[in-house]
């Protein structure tokens, strides 16, 4: 038998819940904007101050942090291993040995992942030798899940700790093909893990190798480009590039020009290692600003850097989704 004065009780501890104010929980959104400052003669501008910067988020200003110098970075490096990729994958194999120190140094760490018709973890960000683990790769299927790759490389580095620098390194012909997941929802997905993506670009079977260049996504557009193995200095022409750049092109272009990495074209053994090189001398001459949004409007957020040095230009990722 139920007790009507309890029941009573139950009722209006009841009604007081439910008359209470919601609590709105709103998320606090860290963006990162890992920076390159060169001067106008190309040399990596090093030692700047907070005072020097400038960064807008949608145009408003933004009070951040300023690290001078990543830390250490932690990378998932995504290779296709269909058979479009045969020729070519012992170009890649070799480098296993070496990548490790051109591209992260000894603070740094990485996983391997293969994709062709699935996608195979190779190597988790664990203790096991990049040689190794670049010795399991061989070619099999039509496939290329380039974007189920990437989804799932930032979905590994989202587990890393967020003082490091996550990157992702696309290695591979610049298409996707049959992949689950969308560009659109990868690019996102990025943005929100403060992820950076960089290629490291073959040519498409069948077609003719245009040149051996590297390039920020804004060359695209352009004959020629910087040759692998030279001096930042070449890198000033390519650094002006244009919200329009991340509306062009193939998948790699698109990726990279929306999280600010870099992308390097390559067919020679040689010019892979250099490619490593200068995307591992990119890495440990940024500037890490950091910043919590002062707009939690949804949408696209453009993200733009001012560096206050005479001559200066200053490369950083274009943007996120909030």
């Amino acid at each position: 038998m139920s007790c009507p004065g309890r029941l009573g009780i139950v009722l209006l501890a009841v009604v007081l819940v439910l008359g209470q104010s919601p609590v709105v929980r709103v998320p606090v959104r860290l963006v990162v904007v890992p920076t390159l400052v060169l001067s106008r003669a190309g040399r990596v501008i090093t030692g700047l101050e907070a005072d020097k910067f400038e960064v807008f988020d949608n145009g408003r200003a933004q009070k951040f942090s300023l690290e001078s110098g990543l830390e250490a970075a932690s990378a998932v490096i995504a290779i296709q291993a269909n058979e479009a990729m045969r020729d070519y994958l012992p170009f890649v194999v070799k480098t296993g040995s070496v990548v490790e120190d051109l591209l992260l140094g000894a603070d740094g760490k990485a996983a391997v992942l293969s994709y062709a018709d699935d996608v195979e973890v190779v190597r988790g960000f664990g203790p096991a030798r990049m040689k190794d683990a670049f010795a399991k790769l061989s070619a099999a299927g039509r496939d290329a899940h380039m974007l189920d790759a990437a989804e799932r490389g930032i979905e590994m580095l989202e587990t890393e700790p967020a003082g490091r620098a996550r990157v992702l390194l696309l290695i591979g012909q610049p298409y996707d093909q049959r992949s689950a997941r969308t560009f659109a929802s990868v690019a996102a997905h990025a943005g929100r893990a403060n992820v950076q993506i960089y290629a490291l670009v073959l040519p498409l079977a069948g077609k003719k190798f245009v040149a051996d260049t590297f390039h920020f996504p804004d060359m695209s557009s352009q004959k020629g480009g910087v040759a692998a193995g030279v001096e930042l200095t070449s890198l000033i022409p390519t650094l002006l590039h244009g919200a329009k750049s991340m509306e062009r092109g193939d998948p790699f272009s698109q990726l990279v020009a929306r999280t600010g990495g870099m992308q390097i074209h390559f067919r020679k053994q040689a010019q892979l290692e250099d490619a490593l090189i200068v995307m591992g001398t990119e890495l440990r001459s940024t500037y890490s600003l950091t910043y919590t949004p002062n707009s939690t409007e949804p949408g696209y957020h453009s993200i733009r850097v001012v560096v206050k040095v005479p001559g200066a230009i200053a490369y950083s990722r274009t943007g996120y989704e909030f």
